[in-house]
């Protein structure tokens, strides 16, 4: 049988930690790929809208915002309307009532602007971006959370010796309700949260009108206007970017908090990733004793903030090391000692 291993080793629990850590970070990058790929195919669909603009209604002199003010013509009348029609298939079981408010309000207008055409084609690449994004992200602290979670309890049969039934048994009623929270909500009714990638949206296209405005007032020309439009999806990209980010972390952080109190941890110390970009805030609990009743994400728990790097190890006394051994020692348990790796564990196991 494998050494037992000391549930009270500090370092134990720092090298288990930044291995757990390490391991489930390794499955983000697919993640962040499909936000990067979501971006840039919204910023090609809305770089071909503008130059169509241009295309259709710049004179030798550009196009100007009064040319943009224009109302539309008949034949190009019934074209927004065939789209709108469209618009309001893809969109009404989405969700987005943003974009369903401006489909509705244009399909009541008997005129349509330029303009309006174009901002409305805007808001739809950035809707269809941002119900990729929320898809993606979903997913993916799906998968943050089951990792993390099977690591530390594996880690923590791995210190006392012995396995159950339990440890294999992520509780998806858990992981659930936590998607449901952080990022299927969009109002704060219910005392809900709003999911971040839906501010960004909102702000993005509120920008993207802007510089159309500004693009069009300035008298710019198609490749000035065209990077300008680029430069603001790019913020839009890396705002998306550390949503998903944090929110990976956090599902992270929260698997292991949930860990702590379903196996009898009721302490945790605070572990900041010290260098050159270490915040404040993180430097200053580094190290710190918390109870894990008290913890609260951005007080005293990570993620401390939009990109945060901290994460926290079990504080476990010899009282508490009982505990968690009758926790994994409870109904049909099996030796830990058979095991060399989470792997050979998780192939045997899950």
């Amino acid at each position: 049988m494998a050494e037992r291993r000391s549930l009270t080793s500090r370092e134990y629990w720092i090298e288990r930690s930044q291995q757990r850590e390490s391991a489930v970070w390794k499955k983000a990058g697919v993640f962040e790929a499909a936000v990067e790929k979501n971006a840039l195919a919204a910023m090609d669909q809305i770089g071909r809208d503008v130059a169509s603009l241009y295309a259709r209604y710049a004179t030798t002199e550009g196009i100007s915002l009064a040319d943009a003010y224009i109302e539309l013509n008949a034949t190009e009348m019934r074209g927004i309307r065939s789209r709108l029609k469209s618009l309001y298939k893809e969109f009404n079981k989405s969700g987005d009532a943003e974009i369903m408010r401006e489909i509705s309000r244009l399909s009541m207008k008997s005129r349509i602007t330029r303009f309006e055409d174009l901002a409305l084609s805007m808001n739809a690449s950035v809707s269809r971006m941002t119900g990729k994004n929320i898809a993606t992200l979903e997913k993916a602290v799906g998968v943050a959370y089951r990792d993390s979670s099977l690591r530390l309890r594996y880690d923590l049969a791995s210190a006392v010796g012995r396995g159950n039934a339990s440890l294999a048994s992520i509780n998806e009623a858990a992981v659930a309700k936590m998607i449901k929270m952080r990022l299927l909500a969009k109002n704060f009714s219910a005392g809900t949260a709003i999911n971040p990638l839906w501010t960004n949206k909102t702000r993005l296209i509120s920008n993207l009108k802007t510089t159309l405005t500004q693009s069009l007032a300035g008298g710019y020309g198609l490749p000035k206007a065209t990077a300008l439009f680029r430069q603001g999806m790019e913020s839009g990209r890396a705002a998306a970017l550390r949503v998903v980010r944090t929110e990976y972390a956090n599902a992270i952080e929260t698997a292991v908090k949930d860990d702590y109190e379903e196996f009898g941890v009721d302490q945790y110390q605070f572990m900041a990733t010290l260098d050159d970009r270490t915040s404040d805030i993180c430097g200053a609990l580094d190290g710190e004793i918390f109870d894990v009743k008290d913890a609260q994400e951005g007080v005293n728990y990570p993620p401390m903030h939009p990109n945060c790097r901290s994460t926290t190890i079990p504080y476990i006394d010899g009282g508490v090391s009982s505990r968690v051994a009758r926790n994994l020692d409870s109904g049909k348990s099996y030796s830990m000692g058979q095991y060399q790796t989470y792997e050979e564990w998780a192939k045997d196991r899950l």
